[in-house]
């Protein structure tokens, strides 16, 4: 509901749209970003990792073992469980995970506005809807970054 208001937002003032319309464009692009965009971009990750050869277990008792296994194996991440790993690893392979989807996003985002705002001038369109993501990824690296210090603070 906040990115979608956000979007909303962005998209209305920038396109000159009516709140009503405004919502109804971001509702429904958010929608199938989160449908299809989200499990698609995961999907195409979780090759990518498995074919790379980040199917395996490395270890982390290094900083660069632990920064591979929170961006290389972000998508299916190994289970480290025995020294509680997952509790920081989850907020920061989610901080990783941000970067790809915002791309599938803004792609998807615009493909739906196109359809609902067929007169809509495509640069300012491709535009708006850009600055929405960026502006709604930020709020959602914020989250993921307060998720990993809270993490880091009081569970580890």
């Amino acid at each position: 509901i906040p990115v979608i208001l956000l979007e909303m937002r962005v998209i209305g003032k920038r396109l000159g749209l009516t709140p009503r319309l405004a919502f109804k464009v971001a509702a429904w692009a958010n929608l199938l970003t989160t449908l299809v965009g989200v499990p698609l971009t995961w999907a195409i990750l979780t090759v990518l990792e498995g074919v790379t050869g980040g199917d395996r277990a490395y270890g982390i008792d290094t900083p660069a073992k632990k920064l591979l296994a929170v961006t290389w194996q972000a998508p299916w991440l190994i289970p480290y469980e025995a020294d509680h790993n997952l509790y920081w690893m989850v907020p920061a392979a989610m901080m990783w995970l941000l970067a790809p989807t915002f791309f599938m996003s803004w792609w998807l985002e615009y493909l739906a506005a196109a359809r609902m705002l067929r007169d809509a001038d495509r640069t300012r369109l491709k535009a708006a809807i850009f600055r929405a993501n960026v502006l709604s990824y930020a709020f959602l690296e914020l989250c993921a970054l307060g998720w990993l210090l809270f993490e880091i603070v009081f569970v580890i």
